[in-house]
């Protein structure tokens, strides 16, 4: 007379408890690169406030204040992209130098097309015989 176990009672979870459950997971797990969001946007507030002494605005009012911070945000963004721009360029040389000779010579014919065409262009400019 062996006693049988009873099955297990069913366990329900909501949908939304999924949905947190995966949140938490997501929440925990180390981001890849070191890259941290939070990190990320604690600098960019402090990079926007940071060219105004003591972190104040110069101005007062709604609209001269949000007009400011758009500006100084925009900068930082151009400021951000155009080195993003240098890095990606510098890269590419890095990557052009390593490639040899080739590239060597098509630089230079590259260079000496656009110095011909340039002065080409400019002895073939004709100005109207009428006004």
């Amino acid at each position: 007379a062996s006693a049988s176990a009873d099955p297990p009672a069913p366990l329900y979870i909501s949908q939304r408890q999924v949905e947190v459950a995966l949140r938490r997971q997501r929440c925990a797990r180390p981001e890849p690169d070191g890259k941290n969001p939070r990190a990320a946007v604690e600098a960019t507030v402090g990079a926007i406030k940071r060219p105004f002494g003591n972190d104040k605005l110069p101005v007062r009012g709604k609209f001269r204040m949000a007009s400011m911070v758009i500006g100084s945000a925009a900068m930082v963004n151009l400021r951000r992209i155009q080195r993003f721009q240098v890095e990606q360029r510098r890269e590419a040389t890095k990557k052009a130098k390593g490639k040899g000779i080739e590239t060597s010579l098509l630089s230079l014919f590259s260079h000496i097309s656009a110095t011909f065409l340039k002065q080409f262009y400019s002895v073939t400019s004709f100005s109207p015989l009428y006004y």
